[in-house]
């Protein structure tokens, strides 16, 4: 039996060329995937943001249904005291770099906005994703800055 000549073994595993290329792709794909990756990250801040000024504000209604007027204001980063129990239990008015102060105030005479104005007022670090996500989505009760937003709450 004539039996065809062996050939001589490849040594397994993978050139020099074919990891440069596999290496050169994946780079290229995660500078297309990160900054969309960091853009997305920036929207669901936003959302939480806005989603948490919401909260106050149904809050800061619910408290004037009960008394006829908007809660007193409160520091920045903490609950005033007569908004405790119409927020959720361990709502934060502080977390990583974002901060909120509830601020009311009493209006004399007539006005476009009722007799009290409530503000929601988010400080944030002007230079994150979370800015230019916020920045997208004020409102038109809002009113933007680069490091803060004041969200306007009327009756």
């Amino acid at each position: 039996m004539n039996r065809p000549p062996r050939r001589p073994r490849r040594p397994r595993g993978f050139t020099l060329i074919e990891l440069l290329t596999v290496m050169t792709l994946i780079g290229i794909l995660a500078g297309i995937a990160i900054p969309h990756f960091r853009d997305a990250v920036g929207r669901a801040q936003a959302a939480r943001v806005l989603g948490d000024v919401n909260t106050i504000r149904l809050a800061a209604h619910d408290y004037l249904a009960e008394t006829g007027r908007f809660p007193g204001s409160g520091g920045t980063g903490s609950v005033p005291t007569e908004m405790e129990e119409a927020l959720p239990d361990g709502f934060p008015f502080a977390y990583d770099d974002v901060t909120y102060t509830w601020l009311s105030f009493r209006l004399w005479g007539t006005s476009i906005w009722g007799r009290e104005l409530g503000v929601v007022w988010v400080r944030y670090p002007s230079d994150s994703n979370l800015a230019k996500a916020l920045q997208a989505n004020r409102g038109d009760n809002a009113i933007w800055s680069p490091s803060q937003m004041l969200f306007l709450v009327t009756h």
